[in-house]
């Protein structure tokens, strides 16, 4: 009989503790929500892929002439040493140099109040390339071209400091400075000596 006791006194404390435990708590609420800020402060970095188009240009001038030197047949002795200038030129041509390009960039932004700014590099790899005939003639009619001339776009960078002006959150309205650099080549692929005979 005291074991019972002792058992159900001991459950009628534990229900009583508990009750009074569920009693103390209020009802459950979540907590409110947060409005989440966008931050442009930070790096960033990302790739690209897109289109060049451009013109490859080669214009210019050129003068000729014709050198004969005589020889005696005893000695080898110089005779005569005559140059005689040829009728120069102008020279030309144009071609244009589209194709692919893709690179990555990466940058940091600092926002001061509603103001931001920021610094951004990147490289790219380009893709365009073009030949053309030089010609000494307007329009390069037959007999008239001199070289061919290649050139591509190897490569080009940029590196940017950026002023803007947050309009609304997401929405920045800026004015960058910016630096280029580029590797062009160009390349004569033949010559011809027309008025060698």
């Amino acid at each position: 009989m005291k074991r019972t006791l002792i058992a159900g006194a001991a459950f009628a404390s534990l229900f009583a503790v508990t009750s009074a435990s569920a009693a103390d708590l209020s009802a459950y609420s979540k907590a409110p929500a947060v409005a989440a800020v966008y931050d442009w402060t930070g790096y960033y970095l990302g790739t690209n892929v897109g289109y060049s188009m451009g013109r490859g240009s080669t214009n210019g001038s050129y003068t000729a002439y014709s050198e004969r030197t005589v020889y005696t047949t005893a000695s080898g002795a110089v005779v005569s040493d005559v140059i005689t200038p040829l009728p120069g030129g102008l020279l030309s041509g144009n071609a244009n140099m589209n194709g692919v390009v893709g690179g990555g960039q990466f940058g940091y932004n600092w926002k001061l109040g509603n103001w931001l700014t920021g610094l951004e590099s990147d490289i790219q790899a380009g893709g365009g390339n073009g030949a053309v005939n030089v010609c000494n003639v307007a329009g390069c009619p037959a007999g008239s071209s001199q070289f061919i001339a290649k050139y591509s776009l190897n490569w080009f960078g940029t590196a940017r400091a950026r002023l803007g002006f947050l309009a609304a959150e997401r929405l920045m309205l800026y004015a960058p400075a910016v630096w280029l650099t580029a590797t062009l080549a160009a390349a004569r692929q033949t010559w011809r000596i027309p008025w060698d005979r």
